[in-house]
């Protein structure tokens, strides 16, 4: 990481612990640039917290960037209230027809900050039994969704409504090659009923921390994550202080992610809470998180995926093809989920891996070169 960047993500994650503790927010370093401020903040989808920190200052009006993030700003900020709006209305749709559900991930992160606008989120996460999908997806089309370019997986369906919803419809909590998918066998046992609504369901304060972290491992084990998920930690155990910590100190020693989450919150505390420096230990760990934003990069994908297969293949020219052959031969379940005929005629499995292929490389050509110098440049540097 260059010093530049280094001092931007700094000046930005002051910024971001200057609004959500309520502090004076301190001067723009002299070097640093608005532009640069904005692109940053846009990777990690922070662009409203620190616009309003950024607020407190005296900058141009007339500065064209500082026009186009207000522009931005305002974007957002309708962007809550629809996303808000759409998932009551949902909500209200999907129960009413008597189906159990339970919102996930930003859709409670955003009850618990200070400003609901402040916790920006791509898509509403809902989560329902698998018996219920069918009907539900039924709903989403009377309510006005239609399917998201036709994109699905194991784990969830997408829909989108414009101008501002997308929705995932979940049928498990976690991928289901996350590692950990089997911990949630039991999600409605554990899952609480929301007094006076007969089927909508939370899970308690200690539970959603546990998938927080789950979610975020899941993440972090693909492309990377951006600071506001690391953020997340601190605006959590701040909102949520009684949890109880020798419970969720068994489940995360039992799901093996205790020091994961040692270095997160220690990390939220450094950035978000306190303004420490961090400490040493953590620094590769905070480059990852920063140069990754929030979404990850495909370099972080590629590279991660490959690390995993070390173990069991040991020759590089060999891990390269498996990971090829891994990214060609999707399994047969998300398969169906992309081709619905396979689920009369599996035996189709083979052509429809063909079709994929060559979709891909029609849909997104400019893809495949950079796939391929990502995927033999790691090869090459792990032989």
């Amino acid at each position: 990481m260059t010093e530049n960047n280094r001092l931007c993500s700094q000046y930005c994650i002051d910024v971001i612990r200057s609004v959500m503790l309520a502090l004076p927010v301190p001067a723009m370093p002299d070097t640093l640039s608005l532009s640069q401020l904005f692109s940053f903040a846009g990777m990690h989808s922070v662009e409203l917290m620190v616009y309003t920190g950024l607020s407190e200052l005296a900058i141009d009006d007339n500065d064209p960037v500082w026009t186009l993030w207000g522009n931005r700003a305002e974007i957002l900020l309708a962007q809550n209230l629809v996303q808000l709006a759409d998932l009551d209305v949902l909500t209200e749709a999907l129960t009413d027809a008597g189906i159990d559900l339970m919102p996930i991930k930003g859709c409670w992160l955003k009850e618990l900050y200070p400003q609901a606008e402040f916790r920006q989120m791509t898509d509403l996460d809902i989560y329902i039994r698998k018996k219920d999908i069918q009907k539900a997806r039924l709903i989403m089309a009377e309510q006005g969704y239609s399917d998201y370019k036709g994109d699905a997986a194991v784990h969830h369906y997408i829909y989108q409504k414009l101008p501002h919803t997308v929705v995932e419809l979940h049928r498990e909590l976690l991928h289901i090659n996350e590692g950990c998918e089997h911990y949630y066998d039991d999600v409605w046992e554990r899952a609480q009923q929301v007094p006076g609504q007969a089927h909508l369901y939370r899970f308690s304060a200690e539970d959603e921390y546990i998938f927080y972290f789950l979610h975020l491992k899941g993440h972090l084990a693909e492309g990377g994550c951006g600071i506001r998920s690391i953020l997340d930690s601190m605006v959590f155990r701040s909102a949520c202080p009684d949890m109880d910590r020798e419970y969720l100190q068994g489940e995360f020693d039992r799901l093996k992610i205790a020091e994961l989450v040692r270095q997160v919150e220690q990390m939220a505390d450094c950035w978000f809470a306190t303004g420490c420096e961090l400490p040493d230990s953590l620094e590769d760990f905070a480059e990852y998180i920063i140069s990754s934003g929030v979404g990850g990069t495909f370099d972080n994908k590629v590279r991660n995926r490959m690390s995993a297969l070390k173990g069991r293949y040991k020759n590089p020219l060999i891990r390269t093809l498996a990971y090829l052959c891994s990214m060609f031969f999707i399994p047969m379940d998300e398969m169906k989920l992309k081709y619905p005929l396979l689920n009369k005629a599996p035996f189709l499995l083979p052509l429809f891996w063909v079709i994929r292929a060559i979709k891909k490389c029609l849909v997104r050509p400019g893809e495949l070169l950079p796939f391929i110098k990502v995927v033999l440049k790691e090869g090459k540097k792990n032989a």
